[in-house]
Formats: C-alpha cells, structure tokens, sequence
C-alpha cells in the first residue's frame, strides 16, 4: 500500500527527494534507532525541500518507542504529509484517536475475497499457476482458500509463500505475543504484589 501511494505521489509530478520512507522494523537502517535519529533525518529532508511539503512514510512505527510525539511534532514543525502503518496491538484506531487527537485518515485495509481474486487472475496467471493459462473457477476457488486473501501471496510463488509464511509466523510468536505476554505478565506480578500489600 505505501509502495502505491508513493507511485501514484511520483506519477502526480511529485519529486522523489521529496519523499522519505522508513521501515522501523529494520535492523540495519540507522535512521530508525531513537526519536533523535528520525527527527534529525525528517529536519534534513524538510531543509533540503524548504518552503515545498515533504511526504513521510513510516512503516511500522510502532517499533519506535514514543512515535506518537514524534509524529505530533511532524504536523506541528513540517508542511508534511504523513503515511503510517503498525501491524501490532498497539497501534488500535482508538489508540490513534488518542495520540493523534483526531489529525488522522484511517485507511483500513481488508484482504481479497474471491471475487477480487478472479478479477486479478486474468491479469496474473502466470503467478497464479504454471500453465499459464486461464483458471478455472474452481482452480482459482483451490488457490484461494491454500493462499487466503492478502494481496501479496498472489504476487509470489507457492514455494517463495511457504518460506514467507515460516518468517511471518516466526515475527508474529517472537514479536507481538511475546510482548503481549511480558506485558500481561507484568501486570499479574503488580496486581499480585498489590494485593499482598494490601493484606498486610
């Protein structure tokens, strides 16, 4: 999605050194380590681009601890046009509501249905199947129920999604419910720590 919007800003006339897109979930980007870091990278892109709006992606923001200032300070500071996207629990609409004071567009984003799969499937069977030829509805119907409805397990190969599944399920155990279980243990330990307290 932020691969598109960027396309349609470029298509517009829009410059592409005026656009920053960061991904919070990399490990080698240094510009995504602090606040400090982004804001400085956000203040070089705005200097460069003076009295022209910059356009900020920011993928997975919710990596960054506070983003929440940060991005306030963005719309205060910058003639800005601000993408963001989180994929975690902590980033519900009625959180956003909250940080954002209402300054937002929420843009859900759903899978495909079927429907929509048949309607790409004539423009990509080839990724869809190795005969290239048209699928039947049923094949299709096969296809969709193997695959689900993200849009982009119709742009890959059936081995290339297998190894792509194994790395999601892997980020999903290893990042958001462990983080929910530190967090919910955590407040079983206070609330049992409280309770002690309060016994004696």
């Amino acid at each position: 999605m932020m691969e598109l919007i960027q396309a349609e800003l470029i298509k517009k006339g829009i410059a592409e050194n005026r656009i920053l897109s960061l991904n919070f979930e990399s490990q080698t980007d240094s510009r995504v380590r602090s606040l400090d870091s982004v804001l400085d990278t956000v203040k070089e892109l705005a200097a460069k681009n003076r009295r022209k709006r910059i356009y900020l992606f920011l993928d997975e923001i919710q990596e960054l601890y506070r983003w929440e200032i940060l991005v306030n300070s963005f719309l205060i500071d910058f003639d800005a046009d601000i993408y963001i996207t989180g994929s975690n629990a902590h980033l519900l609409s009625g959180e956003l509501a909250t940080y954002l004071a209402g300054r937002y567009v929420e843009i859900k984003m759903y899978p495909f249905s079927f429907a929509e799969v048949m309607q790409i499937s004539s423009v990509r069977t080839e990724e869809l199947n190795e005969k290239k030829s048209l699928l039947s509805s049923s094949e299709l119907f096969k296809i969709y129920l193997t695959r689900g409805g993200f849009p982009f397990l119709y742009q890959h190969s059936l081995s290339e999604l297998i190894m792509e599944s194994d790395n999601r399920f892997t980020a999903i155990i290893s990042g958001t419910l462990i983080k929910f279980l530190k967090i919910l243990f955590t407040w079983n330990f206070y609330a049992a720590d409280m309770m002690l307290l309060s016994e004696k």
